[in-house]
């Protein structure tokens, strides 16, 4: 909006200087506090005799704008030039940086609860399991047993729970300990797939192999990064379903090169 198109004329008084006003189409002595407005960027306009612009981009009147008192019916003698008093309110750089991160937290929050609602917005059926990741998800709780892992019979507890929206199960076992491992089952291209966090430093993927109504029969995939003659590693895992509450696991593992003889492990889910 060009304030010129009311008339109005701008200008700055000197830090601390005090406005004249107006009074019958003369300029008052200056001396009497003017209107103050407070905020950023607030200002006050007199309406004046319109002057140019100066190559700032603000028009000042000129001291010929006004008239002077020189006899009877004429205006006082002005004291000094004045239109308008203006307050700006500094805003330090802390606070800035303060604003900018309010506004950056506000955008994120924004983003993270949009891919949430369209992530719940999804139906369940555009994300079909495989069926025989519909019969791990039944394992979600603690199991316990004995397990020997080539130096005697040791307790063996194992807790699977789901994650990724129940996109992925995990098994934990000896949480808690410096020997604590983790499997991580998921589908892969609509096949049953593995990645063991073993506690020999390596991470073995498996592919499924076979399955039929009792038993899942996992395999070594060799896209895993892993070679097979050089680096110990588990190899294959068969889980089978004794029944709701008893499961037996058995892991063939690869050390130095050779096959290591299998220890059939049986759980026992625990009620909670």
């Amino acid at each position: 909006m060009n304030p010129n198109s009311f008339g109005i004329k701008w200008r700055i008084s000197k830090k601390g200087g005090k406005p004249g006003r107006f009074k019958n189409g003369c300029m008052e002595e200056r001396g009497q506090p003017g209107p103050r407005v407070s905020g950023i960027g607030s200002i006050v306009a007199v309406p004046v005799p319109v002057a140019p612009f100066n190559r700032a981009g603000f028009p000042f009147a000129t001291d010929s704008d006004f008239p002077t008192k020189k006899s009877g019916g004429s205006c006082p003698e002005r004291a000094g030039p004045f239109v308008v008093w203006m307050k700006l309110k500094h805003i330090t750089k802390n606070e800035r940086n303060i604003m900018r991160t309010k506004y950056t937290s506000a955008g994120t929050t924004l983003l993270l609860a949009t891919s949430l609602w369209l992530t719940a917005g999804e139906s369940e059926g555009s994300k079909q399991s495989s069926p025989e990741f519909e019969r791990l998800k039944t394992l979600v709780g603690t199991w316990q047993g004995k397990t020997d892992m080539g130096h005697g019979p040791i307790d063996m507890t194992v807790h699977y729970r789901l994650l990724a929206g129940g996109s992925v199960l995990e098994e934990r076992v000896f949480a808690g300990t410096p020997n604590e491992m983790l499997t991580l089952y998921f589908d892969k291209g609509g096949r049953l797939a593995l990645t063991h966090y073993c506690v020999m430093g390596n991470r073995p993927g498996m592919l499924l192999k076979s399955s039929d109504p009792g038993t899942l029969k996992f395999d070594f995939d060799e896209t895993c990064g892993i070679n097979p003659a050089k680096e110990s590693h588990m190899h294959a895992l068969t889980i089978s379903f004794d029944n709701a509450e008893t499961i037996t696991t058995s892991c063939k593992a690869i050390i130095d090169g050779k096959e290591i003889p299998e220890h059939p492990t049986t759980l026992k889910r625990v009620k909670s």
